[in-house]
């Protein structure tokens, strides 16, 4: 529990100030008939707070201020819309059915082509299958994402998510030789591979390694059109029920096990989270020096205030 005391502290990444948690409630107050989703546009604004493609930075906004009522240190108006992380079930649509399993070569898959989720029909699409098919079911991501849709000659054959790097993880950090400072600077340059699924009836050697060197060519140019930027680091956290056959084929790195926390590095409750083993890719030889501050790569970096 955060209480106005313990001020000036960091709360979801950010550093509050007793004059910020004023001026955000002075922001609330003077706007009675605001919805949620206004606040954070004024509050982003006023604070400035932008991604690095230039937009407000409203997810990580709103994450923010819900902390802060959860603490009561504000009072945000009720949600107009409810909010649910999970449906208990989503439509099921035609392109989401099983199909009958099939084997093949990889080269009958070849050529395979990523498609970047843009338009709502894909983006239901790709929602379905997850939720259907991936042990994690479907989720709302934080932070900067890409979503992708894998096809072939012989139809979908794949889906991946991409997010924002979860915020605190000892041997992630450790590995990259990361301190405090330089993780909250640079930590947006890491991109998570929050889902990979292979669609259940698609049975082929050597696809899933294959699908990984792929992903991990054109996600960069694909970031960067999006953000403004391109991750240099991919982390993803695999269960230690499966072994991660293909990431190691793909010569991503393991490089320990996370410690049972949330993504934000705290846990919110007594029970303790599933631990992983992490894998990390570099997408440049020089990522270390990137991340450390120790080579401008001409991005702006996150300013702390």
């Amino acid at each position: 529990m955060i209480v106005e005391q313990d001020l000036p502290c960091r709360v979801s990444g950010r550093y509050l100030t007793e004059d910020e948690l004023a001026f955000i409630r002075s922001i609330i107050a003077g706007n009675p008939a605001a919805s949620r989703a206004e606040i954070t546009r004024l509050v982003a604004s006023a604070l400035t707070w932008y991604q690095k493609n230039g937009e407000l930075a409203a997810t990580a906004t709103i994450i923010f201020l819900k902390k802060l009522h959860e603490n009561r240190l504000i009072e945000l108006p009720p949600p107009r819309t409810p909010y649910y992380s999970k449906p208990e079930r989503r439509p099921s649509t035609p392109g989401g059915e099983p199909l009958p399993k099939t084997r093949y070569r990889l080269d009958e898959l070849l050529p395979l082509t990523l498609q970047v989720v843009t338009t709502k029909k894909d983006r239901d699409l790709w929602s379905e299958l997850i939720d259907r098919y991936h042990y994690l079911g479907c989720a709302t991501f934080a932070g900067a994402q890409v979503r992708y849709l894998v096809h072939s000659p012989q139809g979908l054959v794949a889906v991946f998510g991409f997010s924002a790097a979860a915020w605190q993880v000892r041997d992630r950090d450790q590995f990259i030789g990361w301190d405090g400072d330089q993780r909250r600077q640079f930590l947006y340059l890491v991109a998570n591979n929050s889902r990979f699924l292979i669609l259940p009836w698609i049975k082929c050697p050597n696809l899933a390694s294959k699908l990984l060197s792929l992903v991990a060519r054109q996600l960069p140019s694909d970031w960067r059109e999006r953000y403004g930027y391109a991750p240099v680091l991919l982390e993803t956290f695999v269960d230690q029920r499966f072994r991660g056959t293909s990431y190691r084929a793909s010569n991503w790195n393991l490089v320990g096990l996370t410690q049972g926390r949330g993504r934000q590095g705290v846990q919110l409750s007594k029970a303790k989270l599933v631990v992983k083993t992490i894998y990390l890719y570099p997408l440049t030889r020089d990522f270390r020096l990137i991340l450390t501050g120790s080579m401008d790569i001409g991005v702006p970096h996150t300013k702390e205030r």
